[in-house]
């Protein structure tokens, strides 16, 4: 059985990747969510990706609307996690992702979750196209 837990590793918590990831990092978009992603240096005993979520106070002004957001999209990358992580195991690099929503107002679960498999498969074609023009050079 894959494994399905998004445990305290796999977390993007460092403000110095956070601030390299928007000044260097890729997006990708499928309403209502918008991902940055970025390669960072391969370490073979972090995780494959570490994750993040960030909901805007300005838009959604009541902490519970918030959590209830960043509950559900992180559900979502838990679920769907295992089977792309694997397609990205190979590239032999990690990646920092952070899941910004930008949606004006609360989504339920499935458009969130169809959201983040959208994203996660422009992602993984985005990297492969990349991977292809560098081994054509």
């Amino acid at each position: 059985m894959p494994d399905q837990s998004f445990n305290a590793r796999e977390r993007l918590k460092s403000r110095k990747l956070i601030q390299q990831l928007f000044k260097e990092g890729q997006n990708t978009f499928a309403y209502p969510l918008k991902w940055v992603y970025l390669p960072v240096e391969f370490d073979p005993d972090s995780p494959p990706v570490q994750f993040t979520v960030s909901v805007s106070k300005k838009t959604f002004k009541k902490a519970v609307d918030r959590n209830l957001l960043k509950r559900r999209i992180k559900e979502a990358y838990r679920l769907s996690k295992s089977e792309y992580i694997d397609r990205l195991k190979n590239s032999q690099k990690t990646f920092a992702v952070m899941a910004v929503y930008v949606g004006k107002t609360v989504e339920d679960y499935d458009t969130i979750q169809k959201s983040v498999l959208r994203n996660w498969n422009k992602m993984i074609r985005e990297l492969t196209e990349k991977a292809d023009l560098n081994n054509k050079d």
